[in-house]
């Protein structure tokens, strides 16, 4: 199969405007029949800017639905800062202006908090075969269906662009190294509580705002898979980036549930399966290849900064004072009513699946 969007976002981008002027004439030729329309029209949001990875996730799945349908599906994926941040993005799948978006679970944290699961620090395993069928098979993704579900979602699957590292401009690989540090989290109590119980000033702060926040002093570290660090150009402003193996950044793919619902039998399973396609892919080989290549393109453009990652020893006392976080997820009011269920079926999948 050929991969030319792929490329041409891994590239740079061209738009070329093609002009098809027909001959008039008496004796012109009849010309060909047009290309039939396509009978679906999807709309999939992204909290990502063109060659992120969330972006790079859509067009893998566009190009796939688009073939594999002989036309008869034409996808359109609008990345970051078009339709907004990724809760005005999860918000507008939710009411039905989208049929499908792709954001950090947070974004569906206002509708869905049983999401608060995934920030939970030193939970995963490092190998994302192992990662996707805890998050996608079992009694875990069945419990977390539902709760979406609730919450105006239709979960279609989870991914992950990689583990996050710490970002600073010192070094951070103790406890103490923390210690008043004002650090952007996610709007996630969960995230704020684990920095804290790290010693830092966690600080939530929107996405979009982070770079600047970084380069006026008004945050002194951040949290992010490589490519994010890369692609929002982070490591401009951070002089450190260290690879901590805290937790693995994980994605949704939800749907809106009338859409779901209107789809005939052989499209909606067009449909899953190219995103499960799609997951497996952009989760497992390609991420690890595009990390990768991020970091080694974040040290081309600036070799300045320093890279390390923590030993396991050095990420003991990180992992101790974690575990102090996790009776929080437990409460209502950040886990859900059902808060006791979603953490019992994590972690019993994490131990099918990893044997721990």
């Amino acid at each position: 199969m050929k991969r030319k969007k792929l490329l041409l976002l891994l590239g740079s981008v061209c738009l070329a405007l093609v002009l098809v002027v027909p001959f008039v004439g008496a004796c012109a030729a009849p010309t060909a029949p047009a290309e039939a329309e396509a009978e679906y029209r999807w709309k999939l949001g992204s909290a990502e800017a063109e060659g992120g990875w969330g972006m790079i996730y859509g067009h893998w799945f566009e190009e796939l639905i688009e073939e594999r349908s002989g036309g008869r599906i034409e996808v359109t994926v609008y990345p970051k800062g078009t339709l907004g941040t990724g809760a005005h993005i999860a918000e507008l799948c939710r009411n039905g202006v989208l049929e499908m978006s792709s954001t950090g679970p947070m974004s569906c944290g206002p509708f869905v908090t049983a999401t608060n699961i995934f920030y939970l620090h030193y939970k995963m395993p490092g190998d994302f075969n192992q990662l996707l069928e805890i998050l996608n098979k079992g009694e875990f993704f069945e419990v977390m269906k539902r709760e979406y579900a609730e919450g105006g979602f239709e979960l279609i699957d989870f991914t992950s662009s990689g583990f996050s590292a710490w970002t600073s401009n010192k070094p951070l690989r103790t406890l103490e190294d923390f210690k008043g540090l004002k650090f952007r989290v996610m709007m996630s109590p969960m995230l704020v509580a684990a920095f804290e119980a790290y010693g830092a000033n966690p600080t939530p702060m929107d996405y979009g705002e982070v770079y600047s926040g970084l380069q006026m002093g008004v945050i002194e570290g951040q949290e992010n898979p490589l490519n994010s660090i890369h692609y929002m150009a982070f490591y401009e402003v951070q002089d450190y980036i260290t690879m901590s193996y805290h937790f693995p950044f994980i994605n949704n793919l939800v749907a809106n549930p009338e859409f779901m619902e209107s789809l005939p039998e052989d499209i909606k399973e067009m449909f899953y399966e190219a995103h499960w396609e799609t997951a497996v892919w952009s989760t497992t080989e390609w991420q690890e290849e595009f990390n990768a290549e991020m970091l080694a393109l974040i040290l081309e453009k600036r070799p300045a900064v320093t890279y390390y990652e923590l030993t396991p020893e050095e990420r003991e006392p990180f992992r101790e004072a974690a575990k102090g976080v996790r009776p929080l997820f437990l409460t209502e009011e950040i886990g859900g009513k059902n808060a006791a269920e979603v953490l019992a079926a994590y972690e019993a999948n994490i131990k099918r699946v990893v044997g721990e």
